[in-house]
């Protein structure tokens, strides 16, 4: 089982300076890894390099145990450098934490527990099936989706649905389907290729396959865990507060961020034909630019906000609120719309600099594009939201 060796972390790291100080190195590899659809072996050394995979993993195994805000700026930072190698981050270092946490003691000790340690990428829909026999399942899947980062990651997630032997659905309870997720060693997966996309080209988000075989239920996360990602798991010991999707919100912060800086520094001197000044003495240039700035400083806060409060909550109450869950996946949402609005202005006024390529800020257009398209900015989350949000608002009867 190869593992990876793991810088040695103290209890008070700094991972947004870590995250900036390869920061170039990450953005003058950005052409190549969309060029290769995968992260570059120079950027994925970088990360690991400073420990970026581990920066959830808990502390009882060297990790960083970083809080979800502290971990949302040291993704925006690296996908304000590249997209792709932020979406990257995001995935696997999510997969991670989940597989430190949540994977019962033996199997967490196994890949966290020693010098060296596991990145796990993948946890997409549950495409494989499995039946449950003695100390695990018998289980297998033709084709999973979205394994990003798989090109250096050591472990993949597969999700399953568990079966009864008469071939029923076995449920957890009368509505819940029981759904797990087996850490498998990269070299039990087969991949499958299957990415030429339009935008998050460089994430390398394969298809892969997982034969049949034993899957012991040391390296499988139960379904308490995948049912409800946002929320809490019981027994877990650290750092319970709230993720889900919440990672995407990183990604989109820093393609807003390099999208403001790219198009902020084209247009001084530039002219456009009918126009009385240059375009960065524009005053409509100059308003929609303001209005651009306060958009993501604005959901940039709410956001840090929410999930802040959300972490609280659950290392306080053992829970998040359900007003407080729906403020996460509202913001999520909201995050992305915006998002969309504020690239989509820079990309206007960079003109012909946004889609002569190689272009930065065509690349962050067409990163967010896709991301965009994820189920954690479908836009049913701001309908999912609502209902608690709206009781919050109205006056006790």
């Amino acid at each position: 089982m190869m593992l990876i060796e793991m810088p040695t972390i103290g209890t008070e790291v700094d991972f947004l300076e870590r995250a900036k100080s390869i920061a170039s190195i990450i953005e003058s590899e950005a052409e190549a890894t969309e060029r290769e659809t995968d992260v570059t072996d120079v950027a994925a050394d970088a990360m690991k390099e400073q420990g970026l995979f581990w920066m959830f993993v808990p502390r009882h195994y060297g990790g960083g145990q970083v809080d979800i805000v502290t971990a949302l700026k040291v993704i925006e930072e690296v996908s304000r450098a590249d997209g792709s190698t932020g979406w990257v981050l995001m995935a696997t270092s999510i997969g991670t934490r989940n597989s430190s946490f949540f994977l019962p003691k033996e199997g967490a000790d196994e890949l966290f527990g020693g010098p060296t340690k596991a990145i796990t990428a993948g946890y997409a829909a549950p495409l494989g099936t499995a039946v449950e026999v003695d100390g695990g399942l018998i289980g297998s899947a033709e084709r999973l989706q979205f394994g990003s980062g798989s090109k250096f990651t050591t472990h993949m997630a597969c999700v399953m649905r568990v079966f009864n032997e008469d071939g029923t659905q076995k449920m957890v309870d009368d509505k819940t389907p029981d759904i797990r997720a087996y850490i498998a060693p990269k070299d039990q997966i087969t991949m499958l290729g299957n990415w030429d996309v339009m935008g998050l080209v460089g994430t390398g988000s394969y298809d892969y396959a997982l034969p049949e075989r034993f899957l012991p239920d040391k390296y499988t996360l139960r379904s308490n865990f995948w049912t409800d990602p946002a929320l809490p798991v019981a027994g877990s010991e650290l750092n319970r507060g709230t993720i889900g999707f919440a990672g995407h919100i990183g990604v989109v912060l820093g393609l807003m961020k390099r999208a403001l800086e790219e198009v902020a520094n084209i247009v001084p001197g530039k002219k456009r034909q009918g126009y009385d000044t240059t375009v960065d003495k524009n005053q409509v240039f100059l308003t929609d630019f303001a209005r651009a700035d306060a958009k993501y400083h604005a959901v940039r806060s709410y956001a840090f906000e929410v999930l802040a409060e959300a972490e609280v909550s659950a290392h306080t109450n053992g829970e998040v609120s359900a007003e407080l869950t729906s403020r996460v996946k509202q913001v999520t949402t909201w995050v992305h719309e915006v998002g969309t609005e504020v690239i989509n202005f820079a990309a206007l006024w960079g003109a012909s600099q946004t889609i002569r390529n190689p272009s930065a800020l065509g690349r962050v257009l067409r990163d967010m594009s896709v991301a965009r398209n994820h189920l954690a900015a479908d836009p049913i989350g701001l309908i999912q939201s609502a209902g608690p949000i709206l009781s919050s608002w109205q006056r006790a009867q």
